[in-house]
């Protein structure tokens, strides 16, 4: 007759405990494995100067958890992020640890197991137009499970890219491109009409013209108005001046040799005397601070005061 004894039963006890709640069961995913491939940057001529273009980006996770994902996103010289084409990228903000250009992005709705997500990150460039073909120095997208536990396979949580500026002719120009370390912008600006609301008020509109020379990178242009007092805003652009100089209008960046028009809009209760001359200035500008600009003569032009 065949008998168990107490000691059997405790030895099948441990083996169906180990046999049934071992590290993982077959096929079940790891804690954490976030994955990164990129394609290349296709950049070409865009509508208004300078170039633009998507990167796609593919993320796939596995994991016992949900996954609240950054997204990392080094920029090459010269090349400027400009979001996810699908919005998929939010609250973006520098990221030193990943070097000067890089911008940390956190990727909404964060990711479950088994998923599979593509981005399409969009750049731009203020280079102008030349016959070959250049490509950005090299550039990474990184991903982190942000708060959840350690990486299963850490060597795949980053790609590397290039961005590539697409020419008007045929061949790819050796090296890797580079921006102009300095900006040459110049202004024109055609006169200050001042017309009369009925009220006591009155409304000026000036047309200015600014006109870029190099792609030295920056984020906006600054507009100053000197010889008027009042409200100043930029069609088409909800902020206003902010009191120039000191805080002078924003616009656009201006890509290499191509101009940016803009009417600014002047409210008021005081116009300047008809005939008057004011004073337009522009400076580029990168996170608020002007940057100095490689010929200044042609920074300031002047804008004769028309009242009616």
């Amino acid at each position: 007759m065949f008998r168990l004894t107490r000691a059997a039963l405790a030895v099948g006890a441990t083996v169906g405990a180990f046999a049934f709640a071992g590290p993982a069961a077959a096929g079940e995913p790891p804690a954490s494995d976030l994955t990164v491939s990129t394609g290349r940057a296709q950049l070409t001529l865009a509508e208004g100067g300078g170039y633009a273009g998507v990167l796609p980006v593919r993320l796939t996770y596995r994991g016992q958890a949900a996954a609240s994902v950054d997204v990392i996103v080094a920029q090459p010289a010269g090349i400027r992020f400009a979001g996810e084409q699908d919005l998929q990228l939010q609250t973006c903000f520098p990221d030193a640890a990943h070097g000067d250009r890089a911008l940390r992005c956190t990727l909404m709705g964060g990711m479950t197991n088994g998923e599979v997500r593509d981005l399409r990150i969009r750049f731009t460039s203020l280079a102008g137009p030349q016959a070959k073909t250049r490509l950005s120095e090299p550039a990474t997208i990184t991903v982190e499970n942000v708060g959840g536990p350690a990486d299963a396979s850490p060597s795949n949580n980053q790609a590397q890219f290039r961005a590539r500026l697409q020419g008007t002719g045929n061949g790819v120009q050796p090296g890797t491109y580079q921006p102009a370390a300095t900006p040459d912008l110049s202004v024109q600006a055609g006169p200050t009409k001042f017309t009369s609301n009925g009220d006591g008020t009155y409304t000026g509109e000036l047309v200015v013209t600014v006109s870029g020379a190099t792609d030295a990178e920056h984020d906006e242009v600054g507009i100053a108005l000197a010889g008027v007092a009042g409200t100043p805003r930029v069609l088409g652009q909800p902020i206003g001046c902010f009191g120039s100089p000191e805080w002078p209008c924003r616009i656009d960046p201006v890509a290499k040799g191509t101009q940016r028009v803009v009417t600014i809009v002047i409210w008021t209760t005081q116009p300047p005397a008809d005939g008057a001359q004011l004073t337009v200035s522009v400076t580029a500008m990168r996170s608020l601070a002007a940057v100095a600009d490689a010929n200044p003569a042609d920074n300031a032009t002047t804008s004769t005061v028309h009242v009616n």
